[in-house]
């Protein structure tokens, strides 16, 4: 229980200290701001994990060195 107690104290001064100190020229705390900052990331992450952007996984994902060229299309001009 002490150890509980000494992190209670530690995070308590650190957290007061970032709810105490505002941003410049923004008005707002550094906690809330670094909560913000947490918030839309995670909401990101989110809206990337369900729409599916970023995966890697469409038609042009693939790397550029060796292309899948098909042997219809092999002799194609530009």
């Amino acid at each position: 229980m002490e150890i509980l107690d000494i992190l209670k104290s530690l995070f308590s001064s650190i957290w007061s200290l970032f709810t105490g100190v505002l941003v410049p020229g923004l008005g707002v705390s550094f906690g809330v701001y670094f909560l913000a900052i947490a918030a839309i990331k995670l909401s990101l992450l989110i809206l990337h994990a369900a729409v599916g952007i970023g995966s890697g996984t469409s038609y042009r994902s693939g790397s550029a060195r060796n292309p899948k060229i098909s042997e219809n299309r092999r002799g194609d001009q530009y």
